[in-house]
Protein backbone atom coordinates (compact mmCIF):
# COMPACT_ATOMS: atom_id res chain seq x y z
CA UNK A 1 0.00 0.00 0.00
CA UNK A 2 1.20 3.48 -0.64
CA UNK A 3 3.10 4.90 2.06
CA UNK A 4 1.44 8.30 1.68
CA UNK A 5 -1.96 6.47 1.66
CA UNK A 6 -0.94 4.84 4.96
CA UNK A 7 0.30 8.48 6.58
CA UNK A 8 -2.91 9.85 5.47
CA UNK A 9 -4.91 7.61 7.19
CA UNK A 10 -3.28 7.60 10.34
CA UNK A 11 -3.57 11.26 10.44
CA UNK A 12 -7.60 11.16 9.19
CA UNK A 13 -10.10 11.27 12.94
CA UNK A 14 -12.53 8.96 11.03
CA UNK A 15 -14.36 9.72 14.38
CA UNK A 16 -14.60 13.34 13.45
CA UNK A 17 -17.53 14.32 11.39
CA UNK A 18 -15.91 17.46 9.86
CA UNK A 19 -12.27 15.26 8.90
CA UNK A 20 -14.77 12.80 6.90
CA UNK A 21 -16.84 15.74 5.17
CA UNK A 22 -13.60 17.28 3.98
CA UNK A 23 -11.65 13.07 2.71
CA UNK A 24 -15.51 12.73 0.89
CA UNK A 25 -14.31 15.68 -1.89
CA UNK A 26 -11.30 13.45 -2.69
CA UNK A 27 -11.25 12.25 -6.11
CA UNK A 28 -12.73 8.68 -5.98
CA UNK A 29 -9.77 6.92 -7.03
CA UNK A 30 -8.37 8.50 -4.04
CA UNK A 31 -11.05 7.26 -1.92
CA UNK A 32 -10.83 3.77 -2.95
CA UNK A 33 -7.53 3.83 -1.67
CA UNK A 34 -8.16 5.34 1.87
CA UNK A 35 -11.18 2.63 1.82
CA UNK A 36 -9.19 0.15 1.27
CA UNK A 37 -6.35 1.42 3.75
CA UNK A 38 -9.23 1.33 6.43
CA UNK A 39 -10.24 -2.55 5.84
CA UNK A 40 -6.51 -3.40 5.72
CA UNK A 41 -5.79 -1.42 8.49
CA UNK A 42 -8.67 -2.16 10.73
CA UNK A 43 -8.70 -6.07 10.12
CA UNK A 44 -12.25 -7.45 10.76
CA UNK A 45 -13.49 -4.51 12.78
CA UNK A 46 -15.95 -3.30 10.23
CA UNK A 47 -17.19 -0.01 12.16
CA UNK A 48 -14.90 2.59 10.21
CA UNK A 49 -16.05 0.98 6.34
CA UNK A 50 -20.19 1.22 7.63
CA UNK A 51 -19.19 4.55 8.98
CA UNK A 52 -17.14 5.83 5.34
CA UNK A 53 -20.53 4.38 3.43
CA UNK A 54 -22.52 6.86 5.30
CA UNK A 55 -20.79 10.46 4.09
CA UNK A 56 -23.02 10.63 1.64
CA UNK A 57 -24.56 9.17 -1.82
CA UNK A 58 -21.99 9.18 -3.93
CA UNK A 59 -19.56 7.49 -1.87
CA UNK A 60 -21.97 4.71 -0.37
CA UNK A 61 -22.73 3.48 -4.14
CA UNK A 62 -18.87 3.69 -4.58
CA UNK A 63 -17.99 1.56 -1.59
CA UNK A 64 -21.05 -0.72 -1.72
CA UNK A 65 -19.74 -1.40 -5.77
CA UNK A 66 -16.11 -2.26 -4.61
CA UNK A 67 -16.95 -6.19 -3.24
CA UNK A 68 -13.06 -6.43 -1.93
CA UNK A 69 -13.88 -3.77 0.70
CA UNK A 70 -16.64 -6.40 2.05
CA UNK A 71 -14.94 -9.31 2.38
CA UNK A 72 -13.65 -9.32 5.87
CA UNK A 73 -15.56 -9.29 8.47
CA UNK A 74 -16.43 -10.45 12.36
CA UNK A 75 -19.18 -13.23 12.75
CA UNK A 76 -19.96 -13.23 16.98
CA UNK A 77 -22.51 -14.63 18.64
CA UNK A 78 -24.63 -11.45 18.47
CA UNK A 79 -27.46 -11.50 16.20
CA UNK A 80 -26.68 -7.75 15.31
CA UNK A 81 -23.48 -8.90 14.07
CA UNK A 82 -25.30 -12.02 11.80
CA UNK A 83 -27.05 -9.02 10.41
CA UNK A 84 -23.93 -7.61 9.25
CA UNK A 85 -22.40 -10.63 8.23
CA UNK A 86 -25.65 -11.31 5.96
CA UNK A 87 -25.10 -7.62 4.55
CA UNK A 88 -21.07 -8.38 3.74
CA UNK A 89 -21.95 -11.25 2.56
CA UNK A 90 -24.11 -10.19 -0.15
CA UNK A 91 -21.59 -7.23 -1.00
CA UNK A 92 -18.65 -8.79 -1.41
CA UNK A 93 -20.15 -11.24 -4.28
CA UNK A 94 -17.81 -13.69 -5.27
CA UNK A 95 -14.92 -12.62 -3.55
CA UNK A 96 -13.29 -15.34 -0.93
CA UNK A 97 -13.74 -14.51 2.75
CA UNK A 98 -11.94 -13.61 5.97
CA UNK A 99 -14.27 -13.91 9.25
CA UNK A 100 -12.89 -13.75 12.73
CA UNK A 101 -15.38 -15.35 15.61
CA UNK A 102 -14.79 -14.26 18.69
CA UNK A 103 -16.93 -16.79 21.23
CA UNK A 104 -15.59 -15.44 24.36
CA UNK A 105 -18.79 -15.83 26.05
CA UNK A 106 -21.43 -18.73 26.61
CA UNK A 107 -24.09 -18.85 23.63
CA UNK A 108 -26.83 -20.05 25.28
CA UNK A 109 -29.87 -18.19 22.95
CA UNK A 110 -31.45 -21.17 20.80
CA UNK A 111 -32.57 -18.14 18.32
CA UNK A 112 -29.13 -16.35 18.75
CA UNK A 113 -27.48 -20.06 17.51
CA UNK A 114 -30.06 -20.43 14.78
CA UNK A 115 -28.92 -16.95 13.21
CA UNK A 116 -25.21 -17.81 13.76
CA UNK A 117 -25.30 -20.93 11.48
CA UNK A 118 -27.55 -19.39 9.20
CA UNK A 119 -25.37 -16.63 8.48
CA UNK A 120 -22.20 -19.10 8.58
CA UNK A 121 -23.91 -21.43 6.01
CA UNK A 122 -23.91 -18.27 3.79
CA UNK A 123 -20.46 -17.84 3.67
CA UNK A 124 -18.87 -21.53 3.62
CA UNK A 125 -18.18 -21.94 0.24
CA UNK A 126 -16.01 -18.78 0.30
CA UNK A 127 -14.31 -18.52 3.19
CA UNK A 128 -10.60 -18.64 2.40
CA UNK A 129 -9.05 -17.36 5.97
CA UNK A 130 -11.47 -18.54 9.50
CA UNK A 131 -9.82 -17.07 13.06
CA UNK A 132 -11.59 -18.57 15.99
CA UNK A 133 -11.25 -17.39 19.56
CA UNK A 134 -12.98 -19.79 21.94
CA UNK A 135 -13.17 -18.92 25.52
CA UNK A 136 -15.52 -20.96 27.82
CA UNK A 137 -15.48 -24.69 27.00
CA UNK A 138 -19.28 -24.67 26.17
CA UNK A 139 -18.05 -22.25 22.93
CA UNK A 140 -15.21 -24.46 22.36
CA UNK A 141 -17.60 -27.55 22.16
CA UNK A 142 -19.97 -25.45 20.20
CA UNK A 143 -17.29 -24.20 17.74
CA UNK A 144 -15.77 -28.24 17.36
CA UNK A 145 -19.39 -29.34 16.47
CA UNK A 146 -19.40 -27.10 14.11
CA UNK A 147 -15.94 -27.70 12.09
CA UNK A 148 -16.56 -31.39 11.91
CA UNK A 149 -19.40 -31.27 10.07
CA UNK A 150 -19.04 -28.45 7.63
CA UNK A 151 -17.65 -28.27 4.12
CA UNK A 152 -15.05 -25.18 3.82
CA UNK A 153 -13.74 -25.78 -0.18
CA UNK A 154 -11.67 -22.84 -0.15
CA UNK A 155 -10.07 -22.80 3.23
CA UNK A 156 -6.60 -22.14 3.35
CA UNK A 157 -5.90 -19.99 6.23
CA UNK A 158 -7.08 -21.42 9.76
CA UNK A 159 -6.23 -19.81 13.38
CA UNK A 160 -7.66 -21.32 16.74
CA UNK A 161 -7.05 -19.81 19.99
CA UNK A 162 -9.06 -21.78 23.26
CA UNK A 163 -8.12 -18.65 25.99
CA UNK A 164 -9.99 -20.77 28.93
CA UNK A 165 -10.48 -19.69 32.73
CA UNK A 166 -7.40 -19.98 35.00
CA UNK A 167 -9.61 -23.17 36.76
CA UNK A 168 -9.81 -25.12 33.03
CA UNK A 169 -6.23 -26.52 33.59
CA UNK A 170 -7.14 -30.19 31.53
CA UNK A 171 -6.23 -30.37 28.01
CA UNK A 172 -8.95 -28.56 25.76
CA UNK A 173 -9.11 -30.25 21.68
CA UNK A 174 -9.94 -28.24 18.59
CA UNK A 175 -11.39 -30.56 15.55
CA UNK A 176 -10.12 -29.34 11.86
CA UNK A 177 -11.96 -29.39 9.21
CA UNK A 178 -11.45 -32.28 6.57
CA UNK A 179 -8.79 -33.25 8.73
CA UNK A 180 -6.86 -30.07 7.35
CA UNK A 181 -6.28 -31.18 3.78
CA UNK A 182 -6.83 -27.86 1.86
CA UNK A 183 -4.66 -25.59 4.62
CA UNK A 184 -1.84 -24.04 3.66
CA UNK A 185 -1.44 -22.40 7.23
CA UNK A 186 -2.30 -23.00 10.77
CA UNK A 187 -2.15 -22.01 13.95
CA UNK A 188 -3.59 -23.50 16.67
CA UNK A 189 -3.01 -22.01 20.53
CA UNK A 190 -4.34 -22.77 24.00
CA UNK A 191 -5.46 -26.66 22.74
CA UNK A 192 -4.37 -29.04 20.90
CA UNK A 193 -5.12 -31.89 17.72
CA UNK A 194 -6.89 -35.12 19.37
CA UNK A 195 -3.15 -37.54 19.83
CA UNK A 196 -3.69 -40.26 16.84
CA UNK A 197 -6.28 -38.86 15.35
CA UNK A 198 -5.06 -38.80 11.52
CA UNK A 199 -4.78 -35.96 9.97
CA UNK A 200 -3.60 -34.53 6.12
CA UNK A 201 -1.13 -31.81 5.69
CA UNK A 202 0.04 -32.12 2.85
CA UNK A 203 -0.21 -28.66 1.74
CA UNK A 204 0.80 -27.07 4.56
CA UNK A 205 3.66 -24.33 4.66
CA UNK A 206 3.34 -22.59 7.85
CA UNK A 207 2.37 -23.80 11.37
CA UNK A 208 2.09 -22.53 14.56
CA UNK A 209 1.59 -24.74 17.48
CA UNK A 210 1.37 -22.52 20.88
CA UNK A 211 0.56 -23.39 24.60
CA UNK A 212 -1.79 -22.04 26.81
CA UNK A 213 -1.56 -21.08 30.32
CA UNK A 214 -1.64 -23.93 32.53
CA UNK A 215 -1.01 -27.13 30.39
CA UNK A 216 1.23 -28.67 28.28
CA UNK A 217 1.37 -30.30 24.68
CA UNK A 218 1.70 -33.96 24.18
CA UNK A 219 4.87 -34.77 22.51
CA UNK A 220 2.88 -37.56 20.23
CA UNK A 221 0.09 -35.12 19.49
CA UNK A 222 3.24 -32.95 17.86
CA UNK A 223 4.56 -36.01 16.02
CA UNK A 224 1.35 -36.56 14.65
CA UNK A 225 0.73 -33.40 13.46
CA UNK A 226 3.81 -33.28 11.80
CA UNK A 227 3.70 -36.53 10.19
CA UNK A 228 2.18 -35.78 7.31
CA UNK A 229 3.42 -31.98 6.85
CA UNK A 230 5.73 -32.87 4.04
CA UNK A 231 5.53 -29.67 2.50
CA UNK A 232 6.16 -27.32 5.82
CA UNK A 233 8.49 -24.36 5.51
CA UNK A 234 7.96 -22.98 8.91
CA UNK A 235 7.18 -23.77 12.21
CA UNK A 236 7.39 -21.88 15.25
CA UNK A 237 6.78 -23.33 19.02
CA UNK A 238 5.19 -20.60 20.93
CA UNK A 239 4.51 -20.24 24.64
CA UNK A 240 1.54 -18.06 24.69
CA UNK A 241 0.50 -17.48 27.97
CA UNK A 242 3.53 -20.22 29.92
CA UNK A 243 6.48 -21.63 28.96
CA UNK A 244 6.47 -24.15 25.91
CA UNK A 245 7.19 -27.82 27.09
CA UNK A 246 5.44 -31.03 26.77
CA UNK A 247 4.11 -33.54 29.15
CA UNK A 248 7.71 -35.83 28.50
CA UNK A 249 9.99 -33.34 26.82
CA UNK A 250 12.31 -36.40 25.76
CA UNK A 251 9.14 -38.05 24.43
CA UNK A 252 9.67 -37.04 20.77
CA UNK A 253 9.66 -39.63 17.91
CA UNK A 254 12.04 -39.64 14.83
CA UNK A 255 10.50 -37.18 12.72
CA UNK A 256 11.35 -35.92 8.99
CA UNK A 257 10.91 -32.66 7.72
CA UNK A 258 11.96 -32.64 3.81
CA UNK A 259 10.65 -28.68 3.41
CA UNK A 260 11.44 -27.21 6.16
CA UNK A 261 13.57 -23.98 5.83
CA UNK A 262 13.03 -22.26 9.42
CA UNK A 263 12.29 -23.35 12.68
CA UNK A 264 11.19 -20.91 15.70
CA UNK A 265 11.45 -22.07 19.56
CA UNK A 266 10.13 -18.77 21.77
CA UNK A 267 9.73 -19.26 25.96
CA UNK A 268 10.35 -22.92 24.68
CA UNK A 269 11.71 -25.38 27.64
CA UNK A 270 14.96 -26.36 27.09
CA UNK A 271 14.76 -30.35 27.42
CA UNK A 272 11.64 -29.93 24.63
CA UNK A 273 14.37 -27.96 22.31
CA UNK A 274 17.05 -30.38 22.38
CA UNK A 275 14.48 -33.76 22.18
CA UNK A 276 12.49 -31.86 19.39
CA UNK A 277 15.74 -30.83 17.46
CA UNK A 278 17.39 -34.20 18.20
CA UNK A 279 14.98 -36.25 16.33
CA UNK A 280 14.42 -33.66 13.99
CA UNK A 281 15.57 -34.38 10.19
CA UNK A 282 15.63 -31.18 7.75
CA UNK A 283 17.81 -31.16 5.12
CA UNK A 284 16.80 -27.99 3.73
CA UNK A 285 16.88 -26.16 7.39
CA UNK A 286 18.70 -22.71 7.48
CA UNK A 287 17.78 -21.13 10.65
CA UNK A 288 16.82 -22.27 14.06
CA UNK A 289 15.77 -19.27 16.23
CA UNK A 290 15.02 -19.46 20.14
CA UNK A 291 14.19 -16.70 22.05
CA UNK A 292 14.07 -17.39 26.09
CA UNK A 293 11.44 -16.22 28.50
CA UNK A 294 12.63 -12.74 30.13
CA UNK A 295 11.98 -14.13 33.60
CA UNK A 296 12.16 -17.75 35.96
CA UNK A 297 9.23 -19.88 35.03
CA UNK A 298 8.24 -22.93 36.99
CA UNK A 299 5.86 -25.70 36.24
CA UNK A 300 2.90 -27.38 38.52
CA UNK A 301 5.51 -28.73 40.63
CA UNK A 302 7.64 -25.49 41.27
CA UNK A 303 10.33 -26.57 39.05
CA UNK A 304 12.14 -24.42 37.33
CA UNK A 305 11.59 -25.20 33.58
CA UNK A 306 13.76 -22.98 31.82
CA UNK A 307 17.44 -22.28 33.45
CA UNK A 308 18.44 -19.84 30.85
CA UNK A 309 20.90 -19.96 27.63
CA UNK A 310 22.67 -22.43 28.74
CA UNK A 311 20.30 -25.57 29.18
CA UNK A 312 18.59 -25.10 25.44
CA UNK A 313 22.08 -24.16 23.73
CA UNK A 314 24.85 -26.47 25.01
CA UNK A 315 23.36 -29.76 23.84
CA UNK A 316 22.90 -27.92 20.61
CA UNK A 317 26.32 -26.86 20.44
CA UNK A 318 27.72 -29.94 21.68
CA UNK A 319 26.16 -31.85 18.67
CA UNK A 320 26.06 -29.35 16.07
CA UNK A 321 23.92 -31.65 13.80
CA UNK A 322 20.70 -30.78 16.02
CA UNK A 323 20.71 -27.44 14.38
CA UNK A 324 21.41 -28.08 10.83
CA UNK A 325 24.14 -26.32 9.97
CA UNK A 326 25.02 -25.07 13.38
CA UNK A 327 25.94 -21.28 11.82
CA UNK A 328 21.61 -21.26 11.45
CA UNK A 329 21.38 -20.97 15.03
CA UNK A 330 20.21 -17.85 16.36
CA UNK A 331 19.66 -17.19 20.17
CA UNK A 332 17.85 -14.22 20.89
CA UNK A 333 16.94 -12.20 24.68
CA UNK A 334 12.95 -12.59 24.94
CA UNK A 335 13.63 -9.18 26.12
CA UNK A 336 14.36 -7.61 23.11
Amino acid sequence: MDSQVKFGLKSLPLQDGNALSQASNLPLEVFILLARAVVVTNGNDTSNLIRLTSLNARIRDLLIGTAELWATFTLSNTKSSHTLGRLFITRSRDRLLDIYIPWTRSLTDRTSFESFGDCLEKALPRIARLSICAAPTSSLRLINSILARIDLPKLTSLDLVYDPPEYESFVKHFALPANGTNLRSLSIIGAQQQPFVPVDFRNLIYLTIGAGSSWKWMSIAINTFLSSAVAIQELHLVGDKGVFHTYRDAGFLSLTLPALRFLRFVNTAAGCVASFLRELNAPLLEKVEMTTPPYRLHDEDRIEVFVGWDAAASPIMREPSYALPVKALKLRDGAD
